[in-house]
This record gives structure tokens, C-alpha cells and sequence, in this order.
């Protein structure tokens, strides 16, 4: 019963005011995953890899690009490592081959493809989209120290 009402009040209030309510949900599945990477102790995690390389990608298709601090909170070392989704890197290696006027990424979270592509792929546009307010600050804060112009954000792609 509980269940049903909770799915009910979520569905309402996307209808009444949608931004409102997936911003709010979108912090709150952000928290709760900080707070477990806090919990299984990655966040310490972390600072093995940072304190041995700096928070500069190691290998994969998006080498060198630099973590900014916001992202620690995040678990990096598969991102630091250059393993994070090891089995699209073909995939991104084939995209960066190619030229594109722009590029849209949906659900940026911190900017890690956004920025990425926008090294790899030059006077390419990119748009990157994440309706957490977070997310948006810190694709600020990677868009910032690469100094990539390219790179812009949107929080909500439709009115």
C-alpha cells in the first residue's frame, strides 16, 4: 500500500512541475550514492591512485584529462585507471575518428565524456546535459581547468 502511494505522490508531482521533482530525485539518488561510496570506504579508495599519479586519467581513450576535486567524491579509480567502461572504448576510439559539428551527452554527471570527447575531437561542440544541480557545478569545475570553451551545459533540454 505504501509502495503504490509513494509511486502515486512521484508520478503526480512530475506532472505538476516535472523540473522540480527530477531535480529533487536526482539529488537525492546523488546523495544516497555519496554516501555509500563514503560507507565502502572508496572515497579513501581514491586517494591511493591520486596521491601516486595525480588525478590525471592514465590510459583509455580519454588519457590525461584531469579529475577536478568535485569529482572525488565520486568513486574514480576505474576513471583514473582509464577501466571505466573498458568495453565502449573501440566504441569512443571510433567516434573520436570521425568529425561532428556537436555533440550531445545526457546524464553528464561530472563531465567525464563531455570533456573527454571535446579534448579528442577538435572544434567539435559539446552539450552536456544533467538536470542535478551538482553535476552542473562540477562539469563547471572540469570545464574550467581544461579551459575547454567547447564544452557548454544545460540543465533541462525541453521547457
Amino acid at each position: 500500500m505504501f509502495r503504490w502511494l509513494k509511486r502515486s505522490l512521484k508520478s503526480f508531482l512530475k506532472t505538476i512541475a516535472p523540473q522540480t521533482t527530477l531535480t529533487i530525485l536526482a539529488v537525492r539518488a546523488r546523495r544516497h550514492s555519496h554516501q555509500l561510496i563514503r560507507k565502502w570506504g572508496l572515497l579513501h579508495l581514491n586517494q591511493k591512485p591520486i596521491a601516486r599519479f595525480g588525478a590525471s586519467i592514465q590510459s583509455g581513450p580519454f588519457r590525461g584529462t584531469i579529475l577536478t576535486p568535485m569529482t572525488w567524491s565520486e568513486h574514480l579509480c576505474p576513471f583514473l585507471l582509464g577501466t571505466y567502461e573498458a568495453e565502449l572504448h573501440p566504441c569512443l576510439e571510433a567516434i573520436c575518428g570521425k568529425q561532428y559539428t556537436q555533440i550531445l551527452i545526457v546524464g553528464a554527471k561530472f563531465g567525464y565524456h563531455a570533456i573527454g570527447l571535446a579534448r579528442r575531437i577538435p572544434n567539435v561542440s559539446v552539450i552536456a546535459s544533467d538536470i542535478d544541480p551538482w553535476a552542473c557545478k562540477a562539469i563547471q569545475e572540469i570545464i574550467a581547468a581544461h579551459q575547454t570553451a567547447s564544452v557548454s551545459i544545460v540543465r533541462f533540454l525541453f521547457p
